[in-house]
């Protein structure tokens, strides 16, 4: 999870597109539900950057292949679990992490910033 407003795009922010997924078909194959997260992607080379959402205007949720630093992320703090949300949009062939517990939707608990704040890897 990032700050969006932070966010620095250095080049080829014209290659940037927006996806956003159809949840619901009707009997001729149009949608119409579409999700309400957005997944931006390179139109070029079809790498997926990040995911967004409205409803959180200050958060992006990077894929990890697009975070660029020389410093590995840190460790989970003792004690803490694993989850894996939204899995009943997930296909199932899609391993889930050894030791995570699953959920179809986003599960009970704390929200993400919560979460972080509660286990000190909250960063302002």
């Amino acid at each position: 999870m990032g700050n969006f407003p932070t966010l620095k795009i250095l080049r080829g922010e014209d290659k940037i597109k927006v996806y956003k997924a159809c949840m619901e078909f009707d009997k001729d194959d149009n949608c119409i539900e579409s999700s309400t997260s957005k997944r931006s992607f390179c139109e070029e080379c079809s790498s997926m950057l990040w995911n967004y959402h409205d409803d959180w205007p200050h958060w992006i949720y990077p894929f990890a292949s697009t975070i660029d630093s020389p410093n590995p992320l840190p460790s989970p703090p003792k004690g803490t679990t694993i989850i894996a949300i939204k899995r009943d949009s997930c296909p199932d062939y899609v391993p889930l992490p050894k030791g995570a517990k699953d959920y179809k939707g986003y599960g009970p608990g704390d929200g993400i910033e919560s979460w972080h704040k509660k286990h000190g890897a909250w960063v302002e």
